[in-house]
């Protein structure tokens, strides 16, 4: 009997050594499954250094972008929100090119259409070309649709934004 324990435990013991343990020291496990969520990874990393953005330690990524407007004038995202994520939602936009962009999230259906403004802010001067906010998170499990606007209905080289939404 104590052999045979023996023989389970080195098993067990051989194969959690051969097993990569860098994914389970992670906080979000999603940092080490794919290219795509790497990506998004090296987002939140980035999101976490904004002055009053990553400062709450339990937060649920929900958005993250770092882009061009595109030539249109706009850019959609679909994303979805649980309400296990959070009560507040923080929303931030960074107007890179300085041309006054507005990031409008939408409450939209299962197919994404849009039904009704959830919350919205536009860059100026005035805020140094960054919207940073708070709302109250939705009481029921929803998606969105998180617009970026530019101003002037242009797009491409010099329209460069980085936008995040989170939920704690």
């Amino acid at each position: 009997m104590k052999k045979r324990l023996f023989v389970i435990l080195a098993t067990v013991a051989a194969l959690s050594l051969a097993m990569p343990m860098s994914g389970f020291a992670k906080s979000n496990p999603t940092d080490v499954t794919s290219s795509f969520t790497q990506s998004k990874a090296l987002k939140v990393d980035k999101a976490k250094t904004i002055q009053g953005f990553g400062d709450v330690s339990a937060q649920e990524l929900i958005h993250s972008e770092d882009a061009l407007v595109n030539n249109g004038g706009e850019n959609d995202y679909y994303e979805s929100y649980s309400t296990s994520m959070g009560n507040t939602i923080r929303y931030y936009l960074l107007d890179e090119g300085k041309k006054g962009l507005t990031i409008k999230i939408y409450y939209a259906d299962e197919d994404y259409n849009t039904t009704s403004l959830y919350a919205s802010g536009s860059t100026s001067s005035s805020n140094n070309w960054t919207v940073l906010s708070e709302i109250t998170a939705p009481s029921k499990d929803t998606n969105f649709v998180v617009r970026i606007v530019s101003k002037d209905g242009s797009g491409g080289s010099g329209y460069g934004f980085i936008s995040a939404i989170r939920a704690f």
